[in-house]
């Protein structure tokens, strides 16, 4: 039973950093602009974690209760997890979405398709890379807006 509500949390991340962050961000705060900063969190926050993903090509540890066909390090799932976190208003927001991504971490570990130290690495990776985009924003936000502009006139 517990497998199957872990399985579904740890699933539903794609979910939850595709759609229910964005739709927060255009519906509730109505801010193009922390959207379009969140999407390019996002994409660099994923581009990051699949190029080490790649690079270093670490195999899962024995005896995982999950398929998955990537390598281990660092995780996929927690670095989506925490992305978001830096990027929500009341702290009754990130209170929610740190507890979720805490779970997520755990639910890497109960089916043993991570070590802690990918989780770290995530966590650092998603943390860092959200800070430096937020400390940006006025500039990434132009940028996205100039291709933008360029392609759609």
């Amino acid at each position: 039973m517990i497998e199957s509500i872990f399985f579904v949390l740890t699933e539903a991340t794609r979910v939850v950093v595709f759609v229910l962050i964005p739709a927060l961000f255009f519906f509730k705060y109505k801010d193009r602009r922390r959207l379009l900063s969140y999407i390019f969190s996002l994409v660099a926050v994923l581009i990051i974690t699949y190029s080490l993903k790649y690079a270093f090509s670490v195999p899962r540890p024995p005896g995982a209760l999950i398929q998955t066909m990537t390598p281990r390090f660092p995780s996929g799932h927690t670095a989506m997890a925490f992305a978001p976190l830096l990027f929500l208003r009341t702290w009754k927001e990130r209170s929610a979405l740190l507890i979720y991504a805490l779970i997520v971490a755990y639910t890497r570990l109960f089916f043993n398709v991570h070590l802690p130290v990918d989780l770290f690495v995530s966590f650092l990776i998603s943390v860092s890379t959200s800070y430096i985009v937020l400390a940006k924003e006025e500039t990434v936000v132009e940028t996205i807006q100039k291709i933008a502009h360029r392609f759609m006139p």
